[in-house]
Order: C-alpha cells, then structure tokens, then sequence
C-alpha cells in the first residue's frame, strides 16, 4: 500500500493473480482462497474484473475509490505508528 500511484502495474492493465512465493518456493496458502473467495467478493463490489478462466484481474469501475480510501487508511496508520 506504501507504493506512490503509477510505481506498480497499470491499473488500466489486466495482471496474472498469482501469488509471491515463499522461501521454499512453494506459493501461498492462501491461493485458494484467493481465488474462489476474495477475488469473486470483489468483483461483485465493481472493484476489480476477475478472469478465472484466464487468471487475470483488472481494475473494475469502483478500484480507484477503494485504492483511494486503503491509501489514506494505510497513511493513517502509518502516522499512528510514528507517534508510538
């Protein structure tokens, strides 16, 4: 979430959901779940268009709100963090 806009893949671009491997090389447990749980929710939301059958997501119509809002959330955190 720290990332400025525009540092990581296009949000007018569709991307693979794959996920980042662990230390033995083995994905993430959480693939699954991924996959038929969480991706699903948020396309439902307008939040993302999910491909299951190819394994791409791309930004839905309502991505850029809730990119906005987990931004501002995750800089409020993080200004938490620093006053501890």
């Amino acid at each position: 979430m720290t990332a400025p806009p525009g540092s990581g893949p296009s949000v007018a671009e569709p991307t693979t959901a794959t996920p980042a491997p662990r230390g033995n090389g083995a994905p993430e447990g959480g693939l699954v779940e991924l996959h038929q749980r969480h991706l699903p929710m948020l396309q439902d939301a307008d939040v993302v268009v999910y491909d299951a059958d190819r394994g791409t997501v791309a930004p839905g119509e309502h991505f850029r709100e809730v990119y906005s809002l987990l931004r501002a959330l995750d800089s409020h955190r993080s200004d938490e963090s620093a006053d501890d």
